[in-house]
């Protein structure tokens, strides 16, 4: 399931963020400090990726 969620690419640690339908948001690879790692649950639980794309949320766009 990992190697299916993660198209291959596996790495640690790596996080998949997962909607309602539990289709793929994103793919968060590799270590994160904890304001990176927040910034990115927010994007996800405000369900913010219907309303823009990650790199613009993450630049502050």
């Amino acid at each position: 399931m990992a190697y299916a969620l993660l198209d291959g690419k596996m790495g640690y640690p790596s996080l998949v963020y997962l909607n309602e339908k539990y289709e793929r948001i994103m793919i968060s690879p590799g270590f994160k400090e904890s304001p990176d790692l927040l910034k990115e649950l927010r994007f996800a639980a405000e369900e913010m990726y219907t309303k823009t794309t990650w790199e613009k949320y993450r630049d502050g766009e």
